[in-house]
């Protein structure tokens, strides 16, 4: 019945993360589709699945799933899932993969800097990084530079690690050149 679904869903849910867990994102891609076929139908669960997506090597396809989550996300103004998507899109917090040429990704990227809290947090030291990444198509070096000190003052204030490393890659990414390379070696 529809108990035994919902509890199936559940479990798949729990798989999926501890798939995820166990650097196993193939068999976490799995799992989050079981999870959805048996009725779990929450963005949180469809941005899993995409972030598993990226991870196991499906890059576009996990992009695409992303970029539905963080749209409905958008509507729905959930922030953290908005913001924890748009991040997934090029490996996670401090991923790296990011297509410059995605230009919603830096809309996504800037609504998700509208609707999260405005005080210092990990996730939005991330977002002001990824921004400063995603923009190199089109902004100014000024403008990527400035975002990406931003990242770095805020995830240092918070104490987060993974999110300062994010935000210093950031750093060095605007910097490119010969003017910049002691600044580079420091952040390094």
């Amino acid at each position: 019945g529809e108990d035994a679904r919902i509890h199936a869903a559940e479990l798949a849910i729990v798989a999926g993360d501890m798939a995820v867990a166990g650097m196993a994102h193939e068999q976490a891609v799995g799992h989050y589709r079981m999870a959805l076929e048996h009725g779990a139908g929450s963005l949180e669960v469809r941005r899993r699945l995409g972030e598993a997506q990226v991870q196991s090597g499906h890059i576009n396809a996990g992009r695409d799933t992303l970029r539905l989550v963080a749209r409905k996300a958008r509507e729905a103004e959930a922030a953290e899932i908005l913001a924890r998507a748009v991040l997934a899109m090029g490996g996670g917090v401090g991923g790296f993969e990011v297509d410059i040429f995605d230009l919603e990704q830096e809309r996504l990227l800037k609504d998700a800097l509208r609707l999260l809290p405005h005080q210092d947090s990990a996730l939005r030291a991330a977002v002001l990084a990824r921004l400063s990444v995603a923009g190199a198509a089109i902004a100014s070096p000024d403008e990527r530079a400035s975002l990406a000190d931003q990242a770095v003052d805020m995830a240092r204030r918070v104490g987060d690690t993974e999110a300062e490393m994010a935000a210093l890659a950031a750093f060095c990414d605007a910097r490119s050149g010969p003017a910049h390379v002691r600044h580079r070696i420091e952040a390094a």
